[in-house]
């Protein structure tokens, strides 16, 4: 592989020189790579519960009887060759339901009894 190598000239003159540079062969070690991207997303799942853990404490106390739901969604894409992508996202809220239920009987009906 060729690079342009630039030399200034006490002239003031510009002269480029062709440099040759020899492509050196980098150690692949997919073990380290993938500790890396644990340790990586570990960190991103922690800053968003530590960003959102007063949000979340006060869903709890402003409903005591309701339940609080959390939770934290990990996306990963290893599509490119020179480097891997996390999306992490949380959600929570307050989990509430109230049920009733009735039955209308036909007016019409006659009863059998």
């Amino acid at each position: 592989m060729k690079n342009l190598k630039e030399i200034n000239l006490e002239d003031g003159k510009i002269v480029l020189k062709p440099e040759i540079v020899e492509p050196r062969v980098i150690d692949f070690d997919p073990e380290k790579y993938n500790q890396l991207e644990l340790e990586k997303c570990a960190e991103l799942v922690r800053g968003l519960l530590e960003s959102n853990w007063k949000g979340i404490q006060k869903s709890i106390q402003d409903n005591p009887e309701a339940r609080t739901s959390v939770s934290i969604n990990l996306s990963l894409n290893h599509a490119a060759s020179d480097s891997r992508y996390a999306k992490a996202k949380i959600t929570f809220a307050v989990k509430t339901s109230d049920e009733a239920e009735i039955c209308v009987q036909n007016p019409d009906q006659l009863e059998m009894f």
